[in-house]
């Protein structure tokens, strides 16, 4: 049950983000919802996966995703490992998250980058959920290169606005 949930922590983001893709930029309501929902659901799923773990024991839960890679060397999978430093930078970063989420509906309100920036903001935040919970070194690479598209495509984002202008 508890890697059921540990993968939905690291799932949501991600669907957070496809679903924010689908919404057009005037709609600037539902954009902000599924992003703080999507936070929320993250922070929730860490509080139960923490009473879980207080009640059953204090043993980290090492899931094995899927397996992209098998030769007689080297497995290439998606692992999530949970403890208690990953429930803590998870929750923390959760709650980070649903803060910026909050104070960017009103401060990003009818700017033309509405949607990019929380489309960004949903991606960095499926990054750093993937770092956090990262079970192996593969995992956690895919974590850090998703945080560093989504941070290369919000500083190129703005560099050419700067240049326009």
């Amino acid at each position: 049950m508890i890697e059921y949930i540990i993968c939905m922590i690291a799932i949501i983001p991600f669907m957070g983000f496809g679903i924010s893709l689908m919404f057009k930029n005037t709609d600037e309501k539902h954009i902000a919802f599924i992003a703080s929902s999507t936070t929320i659901l993250v922070i929730a799923l860490n509080i139960v996966i923490l009473v879980k773990t207080l009640l059953s024991g204090h043993e980290p839960v090492h899931t094995d995703v899927v397996n992209l890679y098998t030769s007689s060397h080297f497995t290439f999978s998606i692992d999530l490992y949970y403890d208690w430093l990953s429930a803590v930078f998870s929750f923390i970063g959760g709650y980070l998250f649903w803060i910026i989420s909050r104070f960017s509906k009103t401060y990003m309100h009818r700017e033309s980058g509405y949607k990019r920036f929380f489309n960004h903001f949903l991606l960095f935040f499926s990054g750093i959920n993937l770092l956090v919970i990262s079970g192996n070194f593969e995992t956690l690479f895919l974590g850090w290169e998703i945080v560093g598209v989504s941070s290369f495509l919000r500083s190129e984002e703005h560099t050419s606005e700067l240049q326009s202008r």
